[in-house]
C-alpha cells in the first residue's frame, strides 16, 4: 500500500499558527495588542510561518519512517523558539531579515532531525 503524502496545505496552517503566536508573545510582553502594526508587518510574520512550515512539509515528505518523521517533527518543535526569535530580530534588519532569519534556523535544525531520523530508522 502507497503512503500517503502530506499536503503542502500545512504550511499555510503553520503559518497562521506563527501568526497568532506573534500576536500572542506581543500581548504577554506589553499586556495590550498590538494596534500599531500595519498588515505588512503581519504579512511577514505569516509569510515566515508559512515558509517554516515548506520546511517543515519537505523534510516529512522526505523521511521514510516513523522514527525518522518523529525527528523531523521534534527538531521542529526545537527549532520554533529559536525561529520566532529570529523573526523578531530579522525584523531588525528588515522584511527580509526576519524570513530568512527564522527560515536559516528551521532549516538547519530539522535538517538536524531529519538526519538523525534517517540514521536511527537505519539502526532498528
Amino acid at each position: 500500500m502507497k503512503e500517503k503524502k502530506i499536503s503542502y496545505v500545512w504550511a499555510i496552517l503553520i503559518g497562521l499558527l506563527m501568526l497568532v503566536l506573534q500576536m500572542v508573545i506581543f500581548y504577554l510582553r506589553f499586556g495590550e495588542v498590538n494596534l500599531d502594526d500595519s498588515l505588512f508587518d503581519y504579512m511577514i510574520f505569516f509569510l515566515a510561518g508559512t515558509l517554516g512550515g515548506l520546511i517543515l512539509v519537505s523534510f516529512l515528505r522526505l523521511s521514510k519512517s516513523k522514527a525518522a518523521k518523529w525527528s523531523v517533527s521534534l527538531a521542529f518543535i526545537l527549532a520554533t523558539p529559536m525561529a520566532i526569535i529570529g523573526m523578531i530580530v530579522g525584523g531588525m534588519i528588515g522584511p527580509l531579515g526576519s524570513l530568512f532569519m527564522s527560515a536559516m534556523l528551521w532549516a538547519v535544525i530539522t535538517s538536524m532531525g531529519y538526519f538523525v531520523g534517517r540514521f536511527l530508522s537505519r539502526n532498528v
